[in-house]
């Protein structure tokens, strides 16, 4: 008869190294409860003479425990797309309603005007309006140039657009419309710092401005 080799050594000294984690005490705890949950179940379907196939067993609790996390992670998702999405339609009906505001009154100034009034929102610690004030004054730089007209409903996009075919004035409008946007629209907060930055970012505008060909002029 063929002899077997001794591999107790072997087995001790797996048993040695072997580190055995006790799960987190919620996972016990839900597992705990799963199992009364549908030992209760099983019980009362059965007083009912109703016989499920299986038991109240760990596999059965682990399987369930897998789908209430599933469940409990795809209804966190929804919350959180919920919330961006109500976030988006704020963001949409501030912008819509600083338009209708804006459209009467801000075609009433000319740059320098809107300059003078950036200057006065300053002196009252305005920054998230004077910063705007200053990129008002260079759409209506823009437009007494004829290098492009004004238009309140006009987007930031069709400005750029508009620029295209002047790239140095396109990039120093695209600073100044990006820097002023952050504050306006998306609830940044303003300072002196930012205003100085606009008021920089306005000189370099204008400056572009000055050395293009008005529309339809070689």
């Amino acid at each position: 008869m063929k002899s077997f080799d001794d591999i107790t050594p072997e087995i001790a000294e797996v048993a040695r190294s072997y580190d055995f984690r006790e799960p987190p005490d919620i996972i016990v705890s839900a597992q705990n409860w799963l199992a009364m949950v549908l030992r209760w179940l099983i019980d009362f379907l059965e007083s009912l003479h109703i016989t499920l196939p299986g038991s109240a067993d760990s596999k059965m609790v682990g399987a369930l425990l897998q789908v209430l996390l599933y469940a409990a992670g795809f209804a966190a998702g929804m919350v959180l797309v919920a919330v961006a999405l109500i976030r988006v339609r704020q963001i949409r009906n501030n912008k819509r309603q600083s338009s209708i505001r804006g459209s009467a009154t801000e075609s009433l100034l000319d740059s320098a005007g809107w300059k003078r009034e950036a200057g006065r929102l300053a002196g009252a610690s305005d920054w998230r309006g004077a910063c705007r004030a200053l990129y008002l004054s260079l759409l209506r730089n823009l437009d007494e140039k004829k290098v492009s007209p004004y238009a309140p409903t006009k987007t930031n996009y069709e400005y750029w657009y508009a620029l295209a075919r002047y790239p140095s004035l396109q990039l120093a409008f695209r600073q100044l419309a990006d820097t002023v946007e952050a504050i306006w629209f998306g609830q940044k907060p303003a300072g002196p710092d930012d205003y100085s930055r606009c008021a920089e970012q306005l000189a370099a505008a204008e400056k572009e401005a000055s050395c293009v060909s008005p529309v339809g002029e070689p």
